[in-house]
């Protein structure tokens, strides 16, 4: 009941986000947006559940970021093939950037944890 909400969001921001890079490119602030998005969403996953559970709740916040990281690497490669189609390359190759940057911290932090 609730799948076709995240679907109409992520439409909607890609949507957005070719528009405003259409014109202008501003790298800095794209990067900024992008990994504060992602920043801002972990930290309040981890905030709500720790006021909420206590630290029994860390596991699922764990969970909760997992998820919400693997759609955000989705929504940076979609993004990332429409700003390369509408010729947009600065910021196309900094969605690239970004996104082997979010990778290499999820196998740093899969190495660790398998390690442990």
């Amino acid at each position: 009941m609730l799948l076709p909400i995240p679907i109409i969001l992520f439409i909607l921001l890609l949507v957005y986000s070719i528009k405003k890079a259409q014109q202008k490119a501003d790298v800095n602030k794209h990067v900024i947006i992008r990994l504060g998005v992602l920043i801002a969403f972990i930290a309040l996953t981890f905030l709500i559940v720790y006021l909420i559970e206590g630290r029994s709740g860390t596991l699922g916040s764990f969970y909760i970021s997992a998820y919400f990281s693997a759609t955000w690497i989705l929504y940076l490669i979609v993004e990332a093939i429409s700003l390369f189609v509408v010729k947009q390359n600065k910021l196309a190759r900094t969605n690239l950037i970004i996104l082997s940057f979010i990778v290499f911290l999820g196998a740093m932090v899969t190495i660790t944890l398998s390690n442990t």
